[in-house]
């Protein structure tokens, strides 16, 4: 997990990317299933709130590509999803300033990084699966409903309200006290 220099240089330049504006990294699939991601709306909103502020980049696999189309909204956001490597999304990751994501491999790669960590957990739970990084570098958001967690791949209530009523401004407040 060193950051590779050379590549973070070719990376920087690719994606014509400055560090005069901070970096955040949104990580919005998890391999697991949908029960694990908050709703892709959400971080468009967010991104959308965000954006005069930092540079957005959007990674996950190529899976993950039409959810990353949905978020990117104005010039100062980048779907790379599917376009990176491990290697590329980690030295991405050493450049950024925090990282929101849903509980997803990419999140524990943000936190194993020393990265601030904005974690967003659904129908599992951040007492089994929580970023190994300190504690005032890390926000989760868990609404700990009674259904909860219920460990699924998709929602057997079909309501998803672990993820739904997670609202952005929380996110966004959760942001701010990370990033001072």
């Amino acid at each position: 997990l060193k950051p590779d220099p050379e590549n973070m240089k070719k990376l920087l330049k690719k994606y014509k990317l400055s560090l005069e504006k901070k970096i955040v990294i949104f990580a919005p699939g998890a391999a697991f299933g949908p029960s694990k991601m908050w709703p892709v709306e959400r971080f468009k909103e967010l991104g959308e709130k965000l954006n005069k502020n930092f540079f957005i980049l959007i990674l996950g696999s190529d899976k993950e590509k039409n959810i990353g189309d949905k978020i990117v909204t104005s010039k100062n956001m980048i779907n790379l999803c599917g376009k990176t490597t491990i290697a590329d999304a980690t030295d991405l990751m050493h450049v950024s300033d925090f990282c929101v994501s849903n509980d997803s491999g990419l999140m524990h790669v943000a936190a194993a990084l020393d990265r601030p960590v904005v974690g967003i957990y659904g129908s599992s739970s951040p007492e089994y699966t929580p970023p190994l990084i300190e504690n005032d570098k890390k926000i989760i958001i868990y609404q700990n409903l009674s259904c909860s967690p219920c460990f699924k791949r998709t929602c057997p209530l079909q309501h998803m309200n672990c993820l739904n009523d997670i609202s952005v401004d929380s996110v966004k407040e959760s942001i701010s006290s990370l990033v001072k």
